[in-house]
């Protein structure tokens, strides 16, 4: 069973990783051109934007492992579908990049399955 502070940190590590994705999607429009390394050293706002997102991978992983000491990898891991949740809705809110109906279907969906998969566990 995973209690409160522990569910907060798994739902963190999903928002920072699907943040994580939101701007590797900025460094990719920045740099839609020249994706080239001398290009991407000269511009310092798109060089930027990828070391954070770098980062909050970074953090995300290090905070993955600090839950995996307490909560069980099987418990845990089914939230993670999350950020195909959160990535796609984002993009929609952010980018306005196209969101269907079977897109819906499907993040409702996962959040079933979580819920089914999660059922004990909190």
């Amino acid at each position: 069973m995973i209690n409160a502070s522990q569910l907060f940190l798994i739902i963190l590590c999903v928002i920072i990783i699907a943040s994580g994705q939101i701007l590797f999607k900025v460094v990719g429009l920045r740099s839609v051109d020249d994706f080239s390394a001398q290009s991407l050293l000269s511009d310092h706002v798109t060089l930027g934007t990828l070391l954070f997102a770098l980062t909050l991978y970074m953090i995300s992983t290090f905070l993955w492992i600090h839950i995996l000491r307490t909560v069980p990898l099987s418990t845990a891991y089914p939230f993670m579908a999350l950020s195909f949740v959160l990535v796609p809705l984002s993009s929609w809110v952010i980018f306005k990049e196209p969101m269907s109906w079977s897109d819906g279907t499907g993040a409702t969906l996962i959040v079933l399955g979580i819920v089914l998969m999660s059922r004990g566990s909190i």
